[in-house]
């Protein structure tokens, strides 16, 4: 089997796959049918990654579950949140003003750059 060569047939059995599920949520006591649920347009078993991930201990055991039916893009609705993890808009207003400004258009910016942080060695290319 080979993605690359563009094969499409999967190397295990569906048999041995639904087996192998049907072991493994009984292991750590999740309801075989829901076991075998797939949301619609998912290919993923979601409640089978979401009850591992919480047998594990995992924080974030949930999530499978909550993006089962797909995620805003921001585009025509807000993204979620995700406090702690990556900063809002909101939060990057402490950055620094040499961050947030744009490069001067004449390319200035690349000599501002290399004066403000030189290359050991580097010197005569600025």
């Amino acid at each position: 089997m080979s993605i690359n060569r563009g094969d499409r047939k999967h190397p295990f059995p569906q048999e041995f796959l639904q087996r192998t599920r049907q072991h493994i949520a009984q292991a750590i006591g999740l309801n075989l049918n829901a076991t075998e649920e797939v949301a619609p347009g998912q290919p993923f078993y979601l409640n089978l990654i979401s009850a591992l991930a919480e047998a594990g201990g995992d924080a974030d055991a949930l999530y499978p579950k909550d993006i089962a039916t797909g995620v805003p893009l921001g585009v025509t609705t807000p993204t979620w949140t995700s406090p702690g993890i990556w900063p809002t808009k909101e939060e990057l207003k402490g950055e620094s003003a040499l961050l947030k400004r744009p490069p001067p258009a004449n390319g200035q910016g690349q000599l501002f750059l290399c004066q403000r942080f030189p290359i050991p060695g580097q010197a005569d290319l600025c």
